[in-house]
């Protein structure tokens, strides 16, 4: 690219689509959801019991809706469809076109959806004496889509909860979206195609942007909206257990580095160059120096 750098107007690299999933790792085996429960206070091991968990979260999250106004779907009933189609519906129904500041709650999506929980039956030991056990298992769990906008990563993003043991989170946003945030902040005007921005007052800006949006602070604002949603309902108030924190880990990142040129021409050039320099990696004689 040097030799073409006077053509140039800008480039940068940044986070696109980036997903995290949260666990409570310990509830990932039948032992330690025993043991969970018996921390909790039950001193019986059934389906009812895990089952009181579920109905507490889903009071909660339904208690915050409706505090807040926030219109809850049944995602089948709405559209049903896949790949992307949940943030398609939230953008085309929810998202403004102009910008938005602060955090503000779009929806919330329900599903179902097949995830690895456990179940507990009753059996019968060679003393003629009954007793439960745990066992894995995979069946459908209703989860939360809530979507909103965040006030450093920008929107639409979701937080998604499992219902049901052992509770698995996920967490979306989309690193251009925090970059246009910070860029509206500081009242520069900018365009983008797409998702890649193709014009902007200040270059260097995208790049501070992407600089200073680190680990840390994602976090910081998933703590945010885990502590709004991810409660039990107690009837006055609602809880959280201190064995119930998520540690999280990147689930997919990814990594958008745009070129933007001067005029169209000189794209075309490099592109035309680099078609040709992996239409010839394809040959028979390339294919060979390859194995």
């Amino acid at each position: 690219m040097q030799q073409f750098s006077q053509n140039i107007k800008f480039k940068y690299s940044c986070f696109d689509r980036v997903v995290l999933r949260g666990y409570i790792r310990w509830l990932f085996f039948p032992a330690g959801v025993v043991k969970f429960l018996r921390l909790m206070g039950f001193r019986k091991l059934s389906n009812g019991v895990m089952r009181i968990l579920t109905d507490q979260l889903n009071a909660h999250i339904l208690k915050v809706a409706q505090a807040k106004e926030i219109p809850i779907h049944w995602w089948p009933s709405v559209d049903g469809g896949k790949d992307g189609a949940k943030q398609k519906f939230v953008q085309d129904k929810y998202v403004s076109p102009s910008p938005c500041k602060g955090d503000h709650i779009y929806c919330i999506l329900t599903d179902k959806e097949p995830i690895r929980t456990f179940a507990c039956r009753e059996l019968i030991s060679k003393n003629l004496l009954t007793y439960e056990k745990l066992y894995d298992c995979r069946k459908p769990v209703k989860q939360y889509y809530i979507y909103f906008h965040d006030q450093l990563l920008g929107g639409p993003c979701y937080l998604k909860i499992s219902s049901y043991l052992p509770f698995q989170c996920e967490f979306y946003f989309n690193g251009h979206n925090a970059i246009a945030l910070q860029l509206d902040k500081q009242g520069l005007h900018y365009r983008r195609h797409g998702n890649a921005f193709v014009e902007v007052d200040d270059p260097d800006a995208i790049q501070n942007a992407v600089e200073s949006l680190h680990g840390r602070a994602v976090l910081t604002r998933i703590t945010y909206w885990m502590n709004l949603f991810f409660k039990f309902d107690k009837g006055k108030y609602s809880t959280c257990s201190k064995y119930l924190q998520h540690e999280w880990y990147l689930s997919q990142v990814e990594i958008s580095s745009n070129i933007v040129f001067r005029s169209a021409r000189f794209c075309t050039s490099v592109f035309e160059r680099i078609l040709d320099k992996f239409q010839r990696l394809g040959l028979p004689e390339s294919i060979t120096r390859i194995l």
